[in-house]
């Protein structure tokens, strides 16, 4: 009876996971087009009456509500599932520092707040993604429940290990509640925090980090005093002296220039993706063309483009990658690819590093797209 049940549950499990794989693209489809054009429409905001503009200002919240949503029920999905594996190496921790200042010092500015990231010069060994979400997680946690003062990002060093701190200056954290803020679905009184800036959430970015954490074999603390703030804190493993970070690890940022003239090939399958596409990069001053299948993209191979933007998933079981090894085969000549997917498997990310292709999940977010073209026409393509 034990093993008719346990295989019930392994197969409630898989039938769970291909369910999720398929609801994540078909979801993720239409929210990515909505993304798009809303994000055209705010561009032509000045244009609008104050009204107008307003409406616009919160069709845009409400898709990034609803995308956050999606993306965290999609990572706990994959996180208990064992999806995700670590991938281990050296960094240097002032870079994912400077993405995470990068990242958040608009908001504190629109916040009130003041945002301290101190530097610490030290190379550590964990895996650059996972930690990456689980500061930028932290860090959110803290601009959400913080009014006055600010949050400070740190190191401490205390033996072989270092400890990164995230602290605020936010009403804290009462003590029977400490250990149930780790908890899917816990969410504390958002009365002090209901001003727009943040949706109300799932109360599952917590969650997200406590599990990161403990793949990644690192502990994840919290102290806290009410009225006075909240110190949370991770332990990760400083890299050997001698060794430095490979440079497969960069973080993607964004150069000076812009993207005027790039000439960008676009190919999905779904036409709204299309055409939202490009109202964005022609607004960006982009020369924009269009293909929804394998055959009109080949038609390309013989003009001259700076850029292949390729959905994954295509019409008639057809795939991204072969499509754009296609193209390079065609047109004799190699040229950068950035491939949009709902799929967030490291499966799929090997392959397309394998390639020498960069993956943009879903749904799209115009300042990450502006930025990773930038890095790869900039970057590794100039």
């Amino acid at each position: 009876a034990l093993e008719v049940a346990k295989g019930e549950a392994e197969q409630a499990n898989r039938s769970k996971s291909r369910f999720l794989a398929a609801a994540s693209h078909d979801l993720l489809q239409p929210l990515n087009a909505a993304r798009l054009f809303a994000s055209t429409l705010r561009q032509n905001s000045s244009r609008l009456d104050d009204d107008s503009a307003g409406l616009v200002r919160r069709v845009d919240h409400s898709l990034n509500v609803a995308e956050a949503l999606l993306s965290s029920l999609l990572d706990i999905s994959r996180l208990d599932q064992g999806a995700l594996k670590p991938q281990w190496a050296d960094f240097p921790l002032d870079q994912l520092f400077e993405t995470l200042e990068r990242q958040f010092a608009d908001l504190a500015q629109r916040r009130g707040l003041k945002l301290r990231v101190r530097r610490c010069g030290l190379t550590v060994h964990s895996d650059l993604k996972m930690l990456q979400r689980v500061l930028f997680n932290l860090v959110s946690n803290a601009m959400r429940y913080t009014r006055q003062g600010g949050v400070l990002v740190g190191c401490r060093k205390r033996g072989d290990a270092l400890w990164i701190e995230v602290r605020d200056t936010g009403r804290g954290i009462p003590a029977v509640e400490q250990e149930r803020i780790f908890e899917e679905f816990h969410r504390l009184d958002e009365a002090d925090h209901a001003d727009g800036e943040f949706d109300s959430g799932l109360g599952l970015g917590l969650a997200i980090c406590h599990r990161i954490c403990h793949m990644l074999e690192i502990p994840l603390t919290v102290r806290s005093t009410v009225g006075k703030g909240s110190v949370f804190a991770v332990r990760v493993r400083l890299a050997e002296p001698a060794s430095e970070a490979p440079a497969g690890v960069n973080m993607p940022t964004a150069t000076a220039s812009g993207l005027a003239g790039v000439r960008v090939l676009c190919v999905d399958d779904d036409r709204e993706i299309l055409d939202g596409m490009r109202l964005l990069l022609e607004r960006w001053r982009c020369h924009v063309e269009t293909a929804e299948n394998r055959a009109e993209a080949i038609e390309h191979a013989g003009q001259a483009f700076d850029l292949l933007l390729i959905d994954y998933h295509l019409a008639d079981k057809d795939n991204g990658l072969s499509v754009a090894e296609a193209l390079r085969q065609a047109s004799g000549r190699s040229f950068p690819v950035l491939v949009l997917t709902a799929d967030r498997s490291d499966e799929l990310g090997q392959r397309i590093e394998e390639l020498g292709f960069v993956r943009l999940t879903k749904p799209v977010k115009p300042a990450a797209l502006r930025a990773l073209m930038r890095h790869v026409i900039d970057g590794e393509f100039s």
